[in-house]
């Protein structure tokens, strides 16, 4: 099924059809793949809560392996495709982290969707392992700050995904959250796991 399949037509007055925009979700699912396969919420359902929630704010708080990575990588690109212009920063602990994400889930999504490879794909901007910049403008910046946010200070971004926050500095957090500053969406997104009970 095409992207244009996806959209949905809603019934309008005076014989009409009027286009609605997709959920993220919904964007996700039309245009994402995981290695040969569709992205699907069958398995996870409450993911599509998850997806469609537009809070300036949202923590998840989550047990290992339930998506969270695919989540993020989705998160991610659905918004630098949506909106030109778009700038995101993902933030771990380590560089080791920024880079396995990087390596093993942010740029094997992009390459396994033949919408992207088709439409945006360009390998000079790209294949970079802390940046991802796409033609229309929208980037995602990879960062790591575990016991300093200088590798951060000087950016100007619309979202941040931070990754393992529970293993982040909470002083780190308000400088980093100035990055947000200038943006009309301002969202930060906080993800953990935790360690104990």
């Amino acid at each position: 099924m095409t992207l244009k399949d996806r959209i949905k037509m809603a019934p309008a007055t005076n014989n009409r059809a009027i286009r609605r925009q997709l959920t993220r979700s919904e964007f996700a699912r039309a245009i994402l793949r995981i290695g040969n396969n569709p992205l699907v919420f069958d398995a996870y359902p409450y993911m599509r809560t998850m997806y469609d929630c537009y809070l300036p704010e949202v923590v998840f708080m989550t047990a290992r392996q339930i998506g969270k990575s695919t989540t993020w990588c989705s998160f991610l690109v659905t918004d630098s495709l949506a909106t030109s212009g778009f700038k995101s920063l993902y933030v771990t602990p380590s560089r080791e982290q920024t880079t396995y994400f990087s390596n093993n889930r942010l740029r094997p999504m992009i390459k396994d969707s033949p919408y992207i490879m088709k439409n945006f794909y360009n390998k000079e901007l790209m294949d970079n392992v802390l940046n991802c910049e796409f033609p229309n403008k929208s980037a995602i910046h990879l960062r790591y700050a575990y016991l300093t946010a200088d590798r951060i200070r000087g950016m100007s971004v619309d979202s941040i995904f931070y990754d393992e926050i529970q293993d982040i500095l909470t002083d780190l957090i308000p400088i980093i959250k100035e990055t947000t500053f200038r943006s009309k969406f301002s969202w930060s997104r906080y993800s953990g796991t935790p360690k104990t009970f």
